[in-house]
């Protein structure tokens, strides 16, 4: 049979740690120092710029280059060009899975309204978003013809089998880092979706890791990290396909876990910091007025003045106190006439990471 039609690849019922034992010791203490960390936040809004970066990683990743200023502008205002909607709808993909809580919680409905999600905006064939799909796609470079394509994923009339096949493999007790890498690997050999599937893997990873209780929210992702290793990334799926064997994969994934993990501590340590000086700084008010003020910056890395006048606050502060407070303080920079940033934040999401 020729090696491009699809040959269903085997789901481990057991996984021989041999040779990756050290690496999954690495990053099981990276999520428990993060797990840590998050539990000191009283505001998960904090988290919010973590996210706009993972719409903007994934947005340049496909198509459009723009930076984080302008992707927290447009995802702000109602979505009206093609470039918001993509972002506004791909953030809401990343909601989704943040209120998994049990295994029942993923299944062919919610990944079909994810798919749905980051697919949004794309001019896609209607009907097709958000559908396990009807007919056969292919695999190959961009634009190729049915003939020249690389892989052949299974019949459509397979799709919903293997996909209840591969949420169901979750439930086993398998290592769960070995089980999420394995979950991504075998997702993307269906290819249930006529398109969007890395982007719906890539934010599933996330999911599964909340569902798995690696990390208590799910903030994790690998998008930067296959961007990086494009060429490994994609190698290494089709070894998966040709090899039948798992063993390269789960190292390169476990490699991405790790990666992220050390730039996940590091970011989250900035966020602690911020949260720090801000309870410090504004110790002297109503907590449910410093809590507004918190979630209003966490969400706003960028704003105007008129953006601060619309926050509720006591009578006894007035907005241009709080400006005065944070532009000394130094948590917020005037950048031009009534237009401010938060810096730590505008940090964050700007750091560009070499490679390791």
């Amino acid at each position: 049979m020729d090696s491009k039609f699809h040959k269903e690849i085997p789901i481990p019922k057991k996984y021989n740690k041999r040779g990756i034992t050290s690496r999954l010791d690495k990053v099981e203490i990276l999520c428990q120092e993060v797990n840590n960390a998050l539990a000191n936040f009283d505001c998960p809004k904090i988290l919010y710029t973590l996210l706009v970066k993972e719409c903007l990683d994934s947005i340049c990743m496909h198509t459009k280059k723009i930076n984080f200023e302008d992707a927290c502008k447009l995802l702000e205002n109602k979505p009206k060009s093609e470039l918001s909607i993509q972002l506004a709808s791909y953030m809401k993909g990343l909601k989704l899975v943040q209120k998994l809580s049990n295994m029942s919680d993923l299944n062919p409905s919610l990944i079909e309204k994810i798919n749905y999600y980051v697919e949004k905006g794309y001019g896609k064939i209607k009907g097709e978003s958000g559908h396990l799909r009807k007919r056969q796609n292919w695999i190959g470079k961009k634009g190729c013809t049915f003939a020249e394509a690389l892989h052949y994923p299974p019949a459509p009339e397979k799709v919903p089998i293997l996909l209840d096949k591969l949420i169901h493999f979750l439930s086993t007790n398998i290592d769960p880092y070995v089980a999420t890498s394995i979950f991504f690997g075998y997702f993307l050999d269906i290819h249930p979706f006529m398109d969007g599937n890395g982007r719906t893997a890539r934010i599933l990873i996330s999911g599964v890791i909340k569902q798995k209780k690696i990390l208590s929210s799910p903030i994790l992702f690998l998008t930067r990290y296959f961007h990086i290793h494009r060429e490994k990334y994609l190698r290494g799926l089709h070894e998966i396909r040709i090899t039948q064997s798992w063993t390269n994969w789960v190292r390169f994934f476990l490699r991405g876990l790790e990666f992220e993990l050390i730039l996940l501590k590091k970011n989250i340590h900035e966020l602690h910091r911020l949260d720090t000086k801000l309870s410090n700084l504004l110790a002297d008010i109503k907590a449910s007025t410093l809590r507004n003020i918190k979630g209003f910056l966490y969400t706003h890395p960028f704003f105007t003045l008129e953006d601060l006048k619309k926050l509720k606050m006591s009578k006894d502060v007035n907005h241009t106190w709080l400006l005065r407070r944070l532009i000394n303080a130094k948590v917020i920079v005037k950048k031009k006439k009534n237009y401010y940033e938060v810096s730590i934040l505008k940090k964050i999401g700007s750091k560009k990471i070499n490679p390791d």
